[in-house]
């Protein structure tokens, strides 16, 4: 699966004068489909770049969603950290999990 990332825009309006999310988060794709997410810190006193990954899940009747998100323990400094910490696992992460491709 190939790996790519795409940085989602900014937001405008009131939203964009807010304090609580100064950076866009950024897309995690496989293939061109987007398979997980890196959350930018928020100004709330979370100052750290976290990962998270969509992985496939049964429906059921008490949990109808047919993914649930992973966050991995692993928190950057930087987006280009994470980045770059996703690129070096990115093998391992599509051995273990049967990730959920969103559909635009």
């Amino acid at each position: 699966m190939k790996l790519s990332f795409k940085r989602e825009a900014r937001e405008t309006g009131l939203r964009s004068r807010s304090i609580s999310k100064p950076y866009p988060d950024v897309q995690i794709k496989g293939d061109k489909a987007q398979v997980g997410k890196i959350y930018v810190p928020s100004a709330f006193g979370d100052t750290k770049w976290k990962v998270s990954v969509a992985v496939c899940n049964e429906p059921t009747q008490e949990n109808p969603c047919p993914f649930k998100w992973v966050r991995f323990t692993f928190t950057g400094e930087s987006e280009d950290d994470v980045r770059d910490w996703v690129k070096s696992r990115w093998n391992a992460i599509v051995k273990q999990y049967d990730l959920y491709r969103f559909v635009d």
